[in-house]
C-alpha cells in the first residue's frame, strides 16, 4: 500500500466533488492506481481513479493535493486524464457527456 495523507485542499476537493462518506486516505486505498498522461501531470507522483464516485485522485509528495471529477464534459488537463482513465480501464467517459454505466 502507498503512503498517503490527505491535504488539506485534498481533502476540500474530495468533499466537494465525490459523492461519498469515505475519507479521502480510505478512498485512495479502495482506488484503482492508474498511469497518469504526461506531461499534462508531471508534477504528481501517484494517482488514483475511483470508480465508484467518477473521481481521480492525484497525489504529489505522499499527500492526495486534488481530486478530479472526470464524468461528464471536461477540457484542458481534465480531458488527457479522463481519455487515460478510458483507455486503461475501459471506460468511456470521453466519448459522451453522460456518466457510463459501472
Amino acid at each position: 500500500m502507498s503512503a498517503v495523507t490527505g491535504g488539506s485542499h485534498g481533502a476540500e476537493r474530495w468533499m466537494t466533488r465525490a459523492d461519498s462518506d469515505v475519507d479521502v486516505v480510505d478512498a485512495w486505498h479502495e482506488s484503482f492506481e492508474m498511469s497518469l498522461p504526461t506531461p499534462e501531470y508531471g508534477e504528481i507522483d501517484g494517482a488514483r481513479f475511483h470508480r465508484a464516485t467518477d473521481t481521480v485522485l492525484l497525489r504529489a509528495n505522499a499527500t492526495i493535493v486534488s481530486v478530479l471529477d472526470i464524468s461528464g464534459t471536461v477540457s484542458g488537463k481534465a480531458e488527457a486524464l479522463q481519455q487515460a482513465v478510458d483507455r486503461q480501464f475501459g471506460t468511456r467517459y470521453s466519448d459522451s457527456t453522460e456518466v457510463p454505466q459501472k
